[in-house]
């Protein structure tokens, strides 16, 4: 379950992200130990969704930015290049917005939900996402991909985006609950590599990311507080067809259809810049929004036990 998350997380934001292949960065041993790292956060963004009962999208919103902080202020150090602009880009502007609420959750909803025709909707919506994203890269490195290697690319990697779609359904436990040496073992791997390399490369991460995942992790912790529902991964739904985990194929055909387009008429846009500049402050407006309404929530009752043969007075006579 953990491993088919992890690679959903990894197309979207690292295989989409780059939109082409590179030799040495995805090299099949790279790319494993990619996989593997994704995976880890993966699992603990699971346990995460788990242990403070994660239901409503703001308390997702809040589990992604964990997930979005370690990929960019942990495995890497982007986060402290740009400050503050870069606790946003790409944290939460892509790994949080784009990978986690709309790629992991988005989908997966619309999966759940058997809603053929908006399922198809957004499927078609990401890929044109994703070919105007990839035209960019031309102005970047003053090199245009050829329209066959884009579509061989997308297509390989949109197969194995599917399968994991497929696999995660077939394979998910409900519900899903994760024990404390679980979250424990997971969040020690994360706090060794952040001692031991990122805070040598970063010395100045110190006084950053710690405040930031103490006050997630407190907001969290509220949200655990009032939520007497279980999390997202509580409830079970009914089997999704198997047409409609074809119709994800929307993906990577609308993604070639749209760089194809924009390779004929030679238009170079700078999609990084409009990207950057909705998705940045948007993610900062979800994480003053998503801490308000959740600090702001009050405990919701626990339903009070029914008499199996209604009024009380009646069974006691």
């Amino acid at each position: 379950m953990a491993a088919a998350t992890g690679f959903i997380f990894l197309y979207y934001s690292e295989l989409m992200f780059w939109s082409k292949y590179d030799p040495v960065g995805m090299a099949p041993s790279r790319l494993g130990l990619t996989l593997l790292a994704y995976t880890i956060m993966a699992y603990l963004f699971l346990c995460l969704l788990s242990r403070f009962r994660a239901r409503s999208v703001w308390a997702l919103f809040l589990v992604g930015a964990t997930f979005g902080w370690i990929c960019e202020g942990v495995l890497v150090t982007t986060m402290y290049d740009d400050f503050p602009y870069q606790l946003s880009w790409t944290g939460l502007a892509w790994h949080d917005l784009i990978t986690v609420m709309t790629g992991w959750y988005g989908v997966r909803r619309m999966l759940g939900q058997n809603r053929m025709r908006h399922l198809l909707a957004l499927a078609v919506a990401i890929g044109i996402f994703y070919g105007l994203w990839a035209v960019f890269w031309w102005r970047e490195e003053n090199h245009r991909t050829p329209i066959f290697d884009f579509a061989v690319y997308v297509m390989g990697s949109s197969g194995f985006l599917i399968f994991s779609y497929w696999l995660y359904d077939y394979v998910k436990i409900v519900p899903f609950h994760s024990s404390s040496w679980e979250v424990g073992i997971l969040s020690g791997l994360v706090l060794v590599y952040y001692f031991f390399g990122t805070l040598s490369i970063q010395p100045m991460s110190i006084y950053i990311l710690p405040p930031l995942m103490a006050w997630v992790g407190m907001v969290l912790w509220r949200n655990r507080a009032v939520e007497t529902g279980g999390s997202l991964l509580s409830s079970d739904t009914d089997p999704v067809p198997f047409q409609h985990y074809l119709s994800l194929l929307a993906i990577p055909v609308a993604a070639i259809f749209t760089y194809a387009f924009c390779y004929r008429m030679n238009l170079s846009l700078p999609t990084n810049l409009i990207v950057y500049w909705i998705t940045t402050p948007l993610g900062f407006l979800m994480l003053a929004l998503g801490s308000l309404m959740i600090l702001r929530a009050r405990p919701k009752p626990t339903p009070r036990r029914q008499f199996p043969f209604g009024d009380s007075s009646i069974v006691r006579k």
